[in-house]
């Protein structure tokens, strides 16, 4: 569960306290051209830098929007710890086999979720916000910055775009592991063959070269025999 966890976690926290995930988005549906790209732009600077805790809500978002987007904080304030928390059981109870199988069973797990992307609507309205929200603050108008700049269809890719990455990280970390423990790979029937081939044609070599030497009369280190030397005492 802790792997399950922090392989979802990650790409959410990075398409949440990054502006580039909003910036992007503002190019796939048309209501940030409506106020304008700076209005848009400010906007998403604003929010991501609020998510982070490192800024305020000032330009044009509505009381409604600011009680909701203090709320949404607050969940992904609880998101961040018990990441960290996860991170430490992780590495409590790390076995490589172990994770190597549930990264893969997670892959299959998460996988399943794109089955709820033609039915987002549903979903998103009647279980997803009853769920974590008690209110209906949630619910944004044209009145809203939050309208223009994060409509459902932004939330319907970052969903595709969660998933994706979460199925990626899964796959990725089962076929690392699964590598490094099938160590390195054996030498084919061909690479053998060959390297047979080689040693033997090395060893005719040298022993035609020895041959050769030998009538010559030169001995095996190199060095020619003086005029009238004989073996024979």
């Amino acid at each position: 569960m802790a792997l399950l966890y922090l392989t979802t976690y990650l790409p959410l926290a990075l398409m949440a306290y990054s502006p580039q995930w909003y910036r992007l988005n503002c190019h796939w549906h048309p209501r940030c051209e409506r106020i304008g790209m700076a209005t848009a732009e400010r906007g998403i600077g604003e929010l991501t830098r609020y998510f982070r805790h490192q800024g305020t809500l000032e330009h044009r978002w509505t009381a409604k929007e600011q009680r909701h987007l203090a709320e949404v904080r607050s969940l992904y304030d609880r998101l961040f710890w018990a990441a960290l928390i996860a991170a430490v059981l992780l590495a409590a109870t790390y076995r490589r086999e172990r994770i190597a199988y549930y990264a893969l069973v997670n892959a299959v797990i998460v996988a399943a979720l794109l089955l709820a992307l033609p039915f987002f609507k549903t979903f998103w309205r009647e279980l997803f916000h009853p769920v974590l929200f008690d209110n209906e603050l949630w619910r944004n108008n044209r009145y809203d910055l939050s309208y223009y700049i994060t409509p459902r269809v932004f939330f319907l890719y970052s969903t595709a775009a969660l998933v994706a990455s979460s199925i990626a990280l899964n796959l990725g970390i089962w076929l690392l592991l699964r590598r490094q423990d099938q160590g390195p790979q054996p030498e084919s029937p061909a690479d053998v063959q060959g390297s047979s081939r080689s040693a033997l044609k090395t060893g005719e070599n040298a022993w035609s070269e020895s041959a050769g030497d030998h009538r010559a009369g030169r001995p095996r280190n190199g060095q020619p025999r003086e005029p009238g030397s004989s073996h024979r005492t």
